[in-house]
């Protein structure tokens, strides 16, 4: 809702609760394998 609300340099077009939540469960986290050379970044 935030991303919606601040229309940043990237913003393209609204995305709606039920749109995320359906999405987000195509997503996974990445195993080990996959991350030994990757950047982890936290805030």
């Amino acid at each position: 809702m935030k991303r919606n609300n601040e229309k940043g340099s990237t913003f393209e077009f609204e995305v709606s609760k039920q749109d995320f939540d359906f999405m987000e469960s195509w997503f996974e986290k990445p195993t080990e394998i996959e991350m030994a050379n990757g950047i982890t970044i936290t805030e």
